[in-house]
């Protein structure tokens, strides 16, 4: 995991060198401090995998937008412009994304934030209850708990993102 952003950096080169390809946002923020992540780390009685502190000491959050001309909704005009600066989330997700292609890693911040629980994107308090069950590898979990101590890491849409599963004091690890 040690060379991922050279690689990564290295993927966005691939898709600007094609020729009906457009790369309309490349975001990358600037790491987060060690003692940051440590903190973070403290609040949340977790230790995160070496792979996944690893990513947020180099890059807190990362952003790449690619549409191509064959997609339906491309703009010639709109599309050919890269915008260097972070995107929102709800624009990513929104009607007004006409994108082919989305990375959206979240800065870690956003992944923890208490106050930030993703009621309405990842559970709903009214749908989901404890008293149905959640089978996730091989134990039965109380379904509002185990939806509440999800948080999503790469977020596009409820059934296009990559999450964080939380558990007290385990490693935290992308499923």
């Amino acid at each position: 995991m040690e060379d991922y952003l050279e690689r990564f950096k290295a993927m966005v080169e691939e898709l600007r060198a094609h020729p009906k390809v457009h790369v309309t946002h490349f975001h990358i923020a600037p790491g987060i401090p060690d003692w940051k992540l440590e903190r973070l780390e403290e609040r949340t009685g977790c230790r995160f995998s070496e792979e996944i502190r690893s990513f947020y000491l180099k890059a807190n959050g990362l952003q790449l937008v690619w549409i191509h001309e064959y997609a339906p909704r491309f703009n010639a005009e709109t599309d050919k412009v890269l915008d260097p600066g972070k995107i929102d989330i709800d624009w990513v997700r929104g009607d007004d994304c006409r994108a082919t292609g989305v990375v959206n890693f979240l800065p870690i911040e956003d992944v923890l934030e208490p106050s930030r629980l993703w009621e309405g994107q990842i559970y709903f308090p009214d749908r989901n209850t404890d008293h149905k069950k959640i089978n996730f590898h091989g134990k039965e979990l109380p379904q509002l708990s185990f939806l509440k101590s999800i948080r999503p890491f790469d977020f596009l849409a409820i059934s296009k993102t990559l999450r964080f599963y939380f558990t007290t004091r385990r490693p935290i690890h992308p499923f």
